[in-house]
């Protein structure tokens, strides 16, 4: 069961998602449309206005993607640069796109700032015209969509801090590492006893690797001419 961030963080996903969904399938559109969309009076050239719209669409796509990856299984195991620098590269053009857009449309409207918000139209603008509120909606949209993909993308990054502290916490009561990728390795083996020869006293068993334990095994035994003669059932006395 998730907890309630991870719900919240949730939520604020797959709105996000959404979001990105309708901004790409609405500039999808517009590309295909191009003629109608542009306009007759439009003085952009073509390949600008097509170079612009792919560019958002792929965005949106690259957007969903790495939106899913924060709250997906299969999101982990992307690099967390891959994930994050686009994350928070949409959130910066989305508020820079849609926050002083529509706050000057809001001010325009409202009669605050007749003359746009710093004040360079000659005229004032004509609140009641279509195209005053039809950008007023596309600034609405964009700012709509700072909305969703900031929380996400926050929310996020603390759910990550909150699952590596977790898995911090839970190694180190269990006596493993703090490294979340790292697997205890099982104890050696307990060296078998190394054989003793006849005369000699018995080596104690050392718990220890079992190459380290046959090195001690071979330099406990004594050389020939020390203390037994070689084919002999024992010791020899010296003298």
């Amino acid at each position: 069961m998730q907890s309630e961030p991870g719900k919240t963080l949730l939520r604020w996903a797959y709105a996000a998602v959404a979001w990105l969904v309708v901004s790409f399938v609405w500039h999808v559109q517009m590309g295909v449309m191009y003629e109608a969309t542009m306009g007759p009076d439009d003085g952009t050239p073509l390949w600008l206005f097509l170079s612009y719209d792919a560019l958002i669409v792929l965005m949106s796509v690259v957007g969903v993607v790495c939106v899913l990856a924060t709250v997906k299984p299969w999101g982990r195991r992307a690099p967390h640069w891959l994930v994050r620098a686009p994350l928070w590269i949409g959130c910066a053009v989305l508020t820079m796109r849609g926050v002083p857009g529509l706050v000057e449309n809001v001010t325009t409207a409202t009669g605050l700032t007749p003359h746009g918000l710093l004040g360079m139209e000659k005229e004032a603008v004509d609140t009641g015209s279509w195209d005053f509120w039809k950008t007023m909606v596309i600034n609405g949209y964009f700012f709509l969509g700072a909305v969703l993909l900031v929380p996400a993308t926050v929310l996020s990054r603390r759910s990550r801090r909150t699952a590596k502290a977790t898995r911090t916490t839970s190694a180190a009561s269990a006596g493993g590492t703090a490294h979340p990728n790292r697997v205890r390795q099982p104890p050696y083996p307990t060296a078998a006893p190394p054989p003793t020869l006849p005369g000699t006293a018995a080596s104690p068993v050392i718990d220890a690797h079992p190459a380290t334990a046959r090195r001690r095994a071979r330099s406990s035994r004594p050389l020939p001419g020390r203390g037994w003669r070689a084919g002999s059932a024992g010791p020899r006395a010296d003298g």
